[in-house]
């Protein structure tokens, strides 16, 4: 990253891979919690790219069908 120290790569790194760890409980933690499927995630796409494949397993292992839309300008459409 531009303009960033050493340290602050490490952290933006580590928090990546906390949120990714996050994003794989989830349907863990929303089955704990009483709720059911279907999911429906709406997102930017920054957040998709980082975290859809890890959404997918979370959800595929509790068997939840699940959709991921792009949250753009003020709405949400078919982005992926």
């Amino acid at each position: 990253m531009i303009g960033s120290s050493p340290g602050d790569v490490a952290s933006d790194a580590s928090q990546a891979a906390s949120g990714r760890d996050t994003a794989r409980r989830l349907g863990r933690s929303l089955v704990a919690l009483g709720h059911l499927d279907p999911v429906l995630v709406v997102a930017d796409n920054a957040s998709i790219a980082a975290f859809a494949p890890a959404w997918a397993e979370s959800f595929d292992e509790v068997g939840w069908l699940h959709r991921v839309r792009l949250f753009t300008a003020g709405r949400a459409s078919d982005g992926h």
